[in-house]
């Protein structure tokens, strides 16, 4: 039997440094395949929340259903605490279908003018928020830290959706966009039958 000498002096057998090296790969293989099965089942429930949200904004639409849609985004979606939209709208309240909930936030132009950032994006953008942008975007007591993913929801600068996480590290720039380019794709379409 060949033997391999070791830094320390001491005889190794061929057979054990084949078996340490063994060993070492299959601990890799289970740390990627660990990282794999936690993608997997992370992509299966973006899946299956993306569904039921569809499902909740699908047929006809009224107010009461995009604040439905809006409410179990909050409540099954991962670390997502705040969602509201934002619309510019020159017509008056009366003029609209109806009241208006508190998460659709209509804006004329002078008032647009404030949420410019927000209104402009071209794709969803992932960021940290500043302590006073999450209070007045999301009409909070008081300024809390955060971040916030802007969605657009028409291609003509007039409505977007802001989702925000009291996780400072949640929605960042490293984050996937797919999903959210989804969301944005329904609740415009589903926004597109109110205003």
């Amino acid at each position: 039997m060949a033997e391999v000498a070791r830094e320390q002096g001491a005889v190794e057998s061929i057979d054990s440094v084949k078996l340490r090296y063994l060993e070492e790969e299959n601990a890799k293989l289970r740390k990627l395949l660990t990282s794999v099965r936690q993608t997997y089942d992370h992509n299966v429930n973006t899946f299956q929340f993306m569904r039921q949200t569809a499902k909740r904004l699908l047929g006809p639409m009224s107010y009461d259903k995009l604040v439905g849609a809006i409410q179990y985004m909050i409540e099954h979606g991962d670390r997502i605490n705040f969602v509201r939209i934002f619309v510019v709208d020159q017509r008056s309240t009366a003029e609209r279908s109806g009241k208006t909930p508190k998460e659709v936030c209509f804006l004329d132009d002078e008032s647009a003018v404030r949420y410019k950032r927000i209104l402009e994006v071209k794709g969803p953008e992932c960021r940290i928020s500043r302590e006073d942008e999450m209070q007045s975007l999301f009409e909070l007591d008081r300024a809390i830290p955060g971040s916030v993913a802007v969605v657009p929801l028409d291609e003509g600068d007039r409505r977007s959706m802001v989702i925000g996480s009291k996780d400072v590290l949640h929605f960042n720039e490293e984050l996937g966009v797919s999903y959210l380019e989804f969301l944005g794709d329904v609740y415009g379409a589903a926004l597109e039958q109110l205003v």
